[in-house]
């Protein structure tokens, strides 16, 4: 009889498969859910180019759906006023709550020069892709 294993997911005992080489999921579907979860989780952190790739699917998404999310709110009133008190929370917790969006800025607002950027943190509430800086300027055209 093959020796027994504890899942990597739910901690239950199993046999692994002798086809699986080094097999740390049981077979119940939430544990495999979990492995390819994992796995994902794994690629997107040793492939930089995949979380691009991800961002750009989701955007093409949304261009094909744009309707999809204020439908959804509307057809899910408890998910929207779930959310609504979430982040209602978080604003608390912050001292100073601002809400970054992509689309705030045209797409070069600057002008050539050398700038100083400093990382604005901790009370801020921005998109994980998005870097929020201070700038000032240290030369460039005059007129600024």
């Amino acid at each position: 009889m093959s020796s027994r294993r504890p899942c990597a997911a739910c901690g239950m005992l199993f046999v692994p498969r002798p086809q699986i080489r080094n097999q740390l999921f049981c077979s119940n579907p939430k544990c495999q859910r979990e492995r390819r979860r994992r796995k994902q989780a794994e690629t997107r952190a040793n492939n930089p180019d995949r979380r691009a790739n991800d961002a750009q699917y989701y955007r093409d998404w949304v261009a094909k759906n744009p309707d999809y999310w204020k439908n959804y709110r509307a057809s899910h009133p408890e998910y929207a006023e779930r959310n609504r008190i979430q982040q209602t929370r978080r604003n608390k917790d912050r001292k100073n709550p601002v809400i970054a969006k992509d689309d705030v800025w045209p797409s070069n607002p600057f002008a050539g020069g050398l700038y100083h950027l400093t990382p604005v943190t901790a009370h801020l509430i921005a998109n994980e892709a998005v870097w929020i800086v201070e700038i000032t300027v240290l030369s460039g055209p005059t007129g600024f």
